[in-house]
C-alpha cells in the first residue's frame, strides 16, 4: 500500500538563519493601498474646510430669510461682536468695507442672491 502526498502551497522562502519571509505583495495590493491611503488623507483635509463652509452658509440663511427682518438681525450680529453701525460705516477696512457694500445692497433692494454674496463676506470678515 502505497500513501500520496501532495503539497498545498509552496512553501515561504526560508532564510539562512531559520525565519521564513512571506512572499512579496503584489504591484495591485501595493497600489490600491496607496490610493486608499491618499483618499482617506485627502479626506482628513478637507471635511474641516466643508464644515466650515456648510456652517457659514447656514448663517447666512438664518440672518438673510426672511429678507425683511435682515436689517434688525444685522443689528444684533453687530452688538454679539461689540461694533456700532456708525463706526463700522467709517472704518476704513475690508470689515468696513464689506459692511458698507452689505449696507447699499439693502437700500437698493438688490437680489436676494446678493445680498447673501455680502453678508457672507462680511461674516467670514468678523470672525
Amino acid at each position: 500500500m502505497t500513501l500520496q502526498v501532495t503539497g498545498a502551497a509552496a512553501p515561504a522562502e526560508q532564510k539562512p538563519n531559520g525565519v521564513r519571509t512571506s512572499p512579496p505583495r503584489r504591484a495591485d495590493e501595493t497600489f490600491a493601498l496607496l490610493i486608499g491611503a491618499i483618499a482617506i488623507i485627502g479626506l482628513l483635509l478637507f471635511v474641516p474646510r466643508i464644515r466650515r463652509a456648510s456652517a457659514l452658509r447656514r448663517r447666512v440663511r438664518e440672518i438673510a430669510r426672511p429678507p425683511a427682518e435682515i436689517r434688525a438681525k444685522l443689528q444684533a450680529l453687530l452688538a454679539a461682536h461689540k461694533l456700532d453701525e456708525a463706526t463700522l460705516l467709517r472704518e476704513q477696512s475690508d470689515r468696513g468695507d464689506a459692511y458698507r457694500s452689505l449696507h447699499s445692497r439693502l437700500d437698493f433692494d438688490d437680489s436676494q442672491e446678493e445680498v447673501e454674496f455680502r453678508l457672507r463676506e462680511l461674516l467670514q470678515l468678523l470672525k
